[in-house]
């Protein structure tokens, strides 16, 4: 089980500034000008917060004013930390004093000789919304009304009242004909001075945060009594994350009759799909469940702003993100949860042998929800990490992650895509690092999203491990809780070898079981009480791009919260009933009928037979809806074992097979490992590369943005990936070929045809797996090209930076893995990038490489032959 025991100290400095206002702000400046070294520290996601949500100047771009504050901090030397709430703060030897921080990333603290308190409550007197003028739209105005709910003493109530009357006013003074809605603030104007902690009764409890062992490299630690004291109320479910999942979770919990508390960092509900900006649907299933939210996403939306053109998957496919935010406030309040909002969950505590309820940090303290039922909707299995599961951060080798996003506004009623970089969320330093990168990514916008979202983070592991294989083999479990829907849609780097080798997953329905949000520990025993929800459910890296879709996490969450109410009821765990009950529970909770089907013989001879007809390796093209219901040939031979199908592949090589058919043998034969026909694909290959100029893509591209992204690469990029199932000799001619056209060619690494990405890729990808000596000399030559070698000194908000930072890693890594010192010292080069999941990466690197964990300079000092561990397993 983790504790908090061992703090990590982020800093020690002069003096702590709480808030992110411009007076806070103007003080940080200014002691730092007198030589003092000063952090400021912020629940929020940026500076100048009552500026830009209360009083709105309308002669700069809000998100220019951010740049600005934060440009001058940074200037001065000011650390920015963001995304943290202030626990409490005791005295310590040496005239300091400890400031102990909570956050998504557990707990942390800070030394320093002085706490100066900036922050202030806001009272949500008066509401404000940016209005967007139809016919100009530069010159945007502010709404601004009266709060009816300013006197309620909870914040949800108080901020839904403002919203809801903003709504009416808008439309009762008929705006939608010139304006169109867009931002709402976060929250209302009407300051008060924030208030010292009130006599209550408090109880004490021993939290039990994360502490994940890697920090004690970057920081160090202070050992210390995880006791706190705090305000205690009882519930018979509390949700952590009031997201996609969660917000669902929680309202069918509450209406099946469970007492239900709510706990989210943001002031609005919604999660991705609302403060993350991504605002539309994107396949997923449609299930009853979730129609009511978009009913009434509809129904409070102005007519003007609606758009009536059907969707591509429901009547409802894109949304104003406040206006969806107020319509999910709206039905848990009315539904009696009791929603925290600004309120994160920092770790849970323990009775009884197991997790008893939730620790969370707000405005007004420390707080300790109790529940029977924990339900972990934070999107990244933040209580899971608290109470001791085990887990995999990013993909199976290091710590990279899909991209993550700041949301890009560029009216204020307007969103753009950009996941376009990464972050380790449970590093509040790193968090802020993205946050001050991201927000220059993007010209002239009007402002960026109010907090960074990730798009993958943790998986936390439960009794079943989800797969790639899974889906493609349409497996089906006993225990199946619901279903979801989605096309292969990795936004970033993907690690399954049979995606690097030419099979790009198909647009299908995959079950999803009951056992994979059932946390575990690393010993493999079940975290009782405590159930994942949302996007960190027990699945790999590689078949998450398929499991979560906003409409299918809803889903998943409406069906657990039903689903707890039911056993509530009946006085048992969701696990304890019979598997065949869960999915009958699951159709009349929603009418998923809890079973994807797949069409198509079981039997390898058939699938041999059907390589001579239409043969499908890609669905990159695929029609948004549609769904693969049928066994594809080609990828059940790819999953099945060797000794199975290898036999057969070759007999029919061996029998002359021809035409449609002989290619796709000839890639399963060397997908298997033979070498039997290993010539006639190596020579093909080298007639492929023949030209003057390396093969660009010429499949589609539906939807692909900068690589590495979907899988999509020119197509002889996978047969050279091929080449790593086999000995090293069966490589160097088709290499030899590429490498001498790379190096003297133009890199257009924007140019998702010419693939550059992976075709530099695939030297690393081959080497790391068959230790390839002349692949592995071209490969060091290659880390030296100057985009790469200058790839730190990009400007902010250039999109290739991290890119061709994370490639040139990929390339040390290979080489380190094959003994090379050029890989070594590269990975140790790359413990000074500031980008932690790159640097975190080289570490996780060097440490299963060397077995130690610190001290790598003196380590490699001392070697006289460099130890080698290539990658032997394949990946689905």
């Amino acid at each position: 089980m983790n504790t908090a025991q061992q703090l990590p100290i982020l800093e020690n400095v002069d003096t702590v500034i709480l808030g992110s206002s411009g007076p806070a702000v103007a003080e940080a400046l200014s002691l730092a000008e007198m030589g003092c070294k000063v952090v400021l520290v912020t629940s929020r996601s940026c500076l100048g917060t009552e500026e830009l949500t209360l009083h709105a100047p309308l002669d700069t771009l809000p998100d220019n004013r951010k740049k600005q504050l934060e440009a001058s901090c940074r200037s001065a030397g000011i650390t920015l930390l963001y995304g943290v709430w202030v626990v409490d703060r005791t005295p310590r030897e040496e005239e300091k004093i400890l400031v102990r921080l909570a956050g998504k990333f557990g707990l942390a603290g800070i030394l320093t000789c002085r706490v100066e308190d900036f922050r202030e409550e806001l009272g949500d007197i008066t509401y404000r919304a940016w209005l967007t003028c139809r016919e100009a739209p530069e010159k945007p105005r502010i709404l601004e009304t009266e709060n009816p709910a300013a006197e309620e003493p909870s914040l949800a109530r108080r901020l839904l009242g403002a919203r809801m009357a903003l709504l009416h006013r808008y439309q009762a003074e008929g705006l939608e004909e010139k304006w169109r809605l867009g931002r709402f603030a976060l929250r209302g104007s009407g300051q008060k001075k924030y208030p010292s902690r009130e006599e209550k009764i408090l109880e004490t409890h021993r939290v039990l945060s994360l502490q994940d062992p890697s920090r004690e490299e970057r920081y160090p630690v202070l050992t210390m009594d995880n006791t706190m004291e705090g305000r205690e109320a009882s519930y018979d479910v509390v949700v952590a994350g009031g997201g996609t999942a969660g917000c669902m979770a929680a309202l069918a919990a509450a209406r099946g009759g469970c007492r239900v508390a709510l706990v989210e960092p943001g002031y609005a509900l919604g999660g991705t799909g609302t403060i993350g900006g991504v605002s539309a649907y994107w396949f997923g299933t449609r299930y009853r469940d979730t129609d009511e939210v978009d009913r009434l996403v509809k129904a409070l939306t102005p007519q003007k702003d609606w758009k009536d053109l059907p969707g591509l998957w429901g009547p409802v496919d894109s949304w104003n993100p406040d206006i969806k935010a107020t319509a999910l406030l709206k039905l848990l309040v009315e539904a009696g949860v009791e929603v925290y909002l600004g309120t994160v969950a920092f770790g849970i505590w323990e009775a009884d042998n197991r997790p008893a309820g939730v620790a969370a940090a707000g405005e007004d303290g420390v707080r300790f929800l109790r529940g029977t039922y924990l339900l972990d909707a934070t999107g990244d299995g933040d209580l899971a990490v608290f109470a001791g599961a085990d887990f995999q951060y990013g993909n199976d080798w290091d710590c990279l992650t899909y991209w993550a996003s700041l949301a890009q506004y560029p009216r204020a009623d307007t969103y753009r895509n950009n996941f376009s970089a990464m972050m380790c969320l449970d590093d509040p330093l790193d968090y802020t690092r993205f946050v001050l990168e991201a927000r220059h990514f993007g010209e002239g916008l009007f402002d960026h999203g109010s907090c960074g979202v990730v798009r993958e983070s943790r998986h936390i592991r439960g009794k079943t491990w989800l797969t790639l294989k899974d889906l493609i083999c349409h497996t089906h479990f006993p225990d199946t809780l619901y279903t979801c829907y989605s096309n292969y849609d990795p936004k970033g780097k993907v690690t399954a070898d049979m995606v690097y080798c030419g099979a790009l997953p198909p647009q299908t329905k995959m079950e999803i079981p009951l056992s994979a949000l059932t946390p575990v520990t690393p010993e493999g025993n079940r975290i009782p009480g405590l159930y994942v929800l949302g996007k960190a459910i027990s699945a790999s890296h590689d078949v998450f791009p398929s499991i979560r879709m906003q409409k299918d996490l809803m889903h998943q969450g409406a069906v657990m919260g039903n689903l707890i109410a039911h056993c509530r009821k009946l006085g048992v765990t969701p696990e304890a009933l019979p598997p065949e009950q869960l999915s009958r529970l699951t159709e009349s909770f929603s009418g998923d009928p809890c079973y994807a089907p797949a069409a198509g013989s079981r039997n390898p001879e058939d699938w041999i037979k059907a390589l001579s007809g239409k043969v499908r390796t890609h669905w990159v093209d695929a029609g948004f809806t549609d769904c693969e219901n049928d066994r594809q040939p080609y990828l059940e031979l790819m999953c099945a074992g060797r000794e199975k199908v290898l036999p057969l592949i070759e007999a029919s090589l061996k029998s002359g097979a021809d035409g449609k058919a002989r290619p796709f043998l000839l890639r399963l034969s060397l997908w298997h490992g033979s070498e039997t026909y290993c010539q006639e694909f190596v020579k093909d290959l080298e007639n492929r590369l023949a030209g003057d100029t390396l093969p660009e893509r010429t499949g589609p591209t539906t939807c692909v943005q900068l690589l590495p992204d979907h899988g999509v690469m020119p197509e002889p990029v996978y047969d050279l990936n091929l080449l790593a199932c086999v000995p090293p000799r069966w490589c160097e001619g088709p290499f030899s070929m590429v490498f001498s056209r790379i190096v003297r060619e133009k890199r257009d690494y924007e140019s998702i045809s010419q693939g550059i990405f992976p075709y530099l890729e695939s030297f690393a990808f081959v080497a790391e797996r068959n230790g390839s000596e002349k692949l592995l000399d071209w490969l060091e030559a290659l880390s030296e090209l100057p985009e790469l070698a200058k790839a730190k000194e990009l400007p902010r908000g250039n999109l290739l930076k991290e890119r061709l930072l994370m490639l040139r890693y990929l390339m040390y890594r290979a080489l380190a893995a094959n003994g090379r010192k050029k890989g070594y010292e590269g990975l140790l080069a790359c413990l000074n990038l500031p980008q932690l999941p790159l640097s975190h990466s080289a570490r996780q690197s060097l440490m299963a490489l060397t077995g130690v964990k610190t001290g790598y300079e003196a380590w490699l000092a001392r070697q006289s032959t460099l130890p080698q561990k290539r990658i032997t397993t394949k990946t689905f």
